[in-house]
């Protein structure tokens, strides 16, 4: 049906107090047209204010030409572009980060609506810890990534070594399916860790809730209260599918305490300063000095006599 047989059917049952608004076809691509160049972009977990995001969209992206940055509700930001160049390289250079934060990109839609839309996939670094050091390979890291997701790029420090803890791949993954948390090589089982997705489920695996906001768990609690199911069953031991094993923790940067250990290094030693007691200082031994040298000089004996008659 057209949009003009649409427009005369609605003009016999136009409710005056909600009213129908038509555009033309042509209408819709000249006002569409401008925006076939945008980004949608959000922040994964956790929400930044307009002038963070502009600040942080503007430094990595705005490279050989400018960008225009709109808010929209629900934590998004429409980014348009003046340069390709930098167009896709915000599109294909991600993973992007803002603090610990994943900052997801995806090619503008017509008729999105972001209070009901959400994101569905997004790029993210994975680390393979206690892998064997011969399978710190391109190839080999390559087609375990691919098991948990679609690769995207691999690791310099992988690449040549220089990182032996873990091995480091980036892939894009499906946020509405869950995350492969292990997998096996050779019998041996290994652990999969994924940077910057607080937000897992371990329960279901899936990102975007906590285990105790699980929709499966509640809706499978009553009816596998009896099951014999060691995986539902409470009073059996099993072992976990997922767990917080699967979320990468960053190192704490330790307080550089370099600084005070010398200034309480320092403070010790003139506290101590030859023999004195703690809370003295050098200049109160070179006044005991003057004084001592001056009391000698009025007595008639010479500062070295005395010296060395003591």
């Amino acid at each position: 049906m057209s949009e003009d047989t649409m427009k005369e059917n609605a003009d016999h049952e136009e409710d005056p107090r909600c009213p129908t608004i038509y555009f033309s076809p042509e209408e819709w691509r000249s006002y569409r047209c401008e925006w076939r160049s945008a980004l949608m972009v959000k922040v994964l977990g956790r929400s930044y204010p307009y002038p963070v995001m502009a600040k942080r969209l503007n430094m990595l992206w705005a490279r050989n030409g400018t960008i225009q940055i709109t808010n929209r509700p629900n934590g998004f930001f429409f980014v348009r572009f003046t340069s390709k160049m930098d167009y896709e390289l915000a599109l294909t250079g991600s993973p992007w980060l803002i603090g610990d934060n994943y900052i997801t990109t995806q090619k503008w839609k017509k008729g999105f609506n972001p209070r009901t839309c959400q994101i569905d996939s997004t790029s993210v670094w994975i680390r393979l810890p206690d892998l064997p050091i011969e399978l710190y390979h391109p190839e080999a890291v390559l087609r375990i990534a691919k098991r948990a997701g679609t690769p995207i790029r691999g690791d310099r420090a992988t690449e040549l070594g220089a990182r032996g803890v873990f091995a480091r791949a980036c892939i894009e993954v499906d946020l509405t399916k869950p995350l492969l948390s292990k997998y096996k090589v050779a019998g041996v089982e290994y652990e999969i860790k994924y940077e910057g997705l607080e937000n897992i489920c371990f329960e279901c695996g899936t990102y975007g809730h906590s285990k105790s906001h699980c929709p499966s768990l509640h809706k499978s609690n009553e009816a596998n209260k009896e099951s014999a199911d060691p995986v539902r069953n409470p009073g059996q031991k099993h072992e976990e599918t997922y767990g917080e094993w699967m979320i990468a923790k960053r190192r704490e940067r330790r307080p550089n305490k370099k600084f005070d250990n010398i200034r309480a290094v320092g403070r010790d030693r003139s506290s101590t300063f030859d023999g004195q007691a703690k809370g003295g200082s050098r200049f109160e031994i070179l006044s005991q000095e003057e004084e001592n040298s001056a009391s000698s000089q009025q007595q008639g004996i010479p500062s070295r006599a005395r010296n060395d008659t003591d």
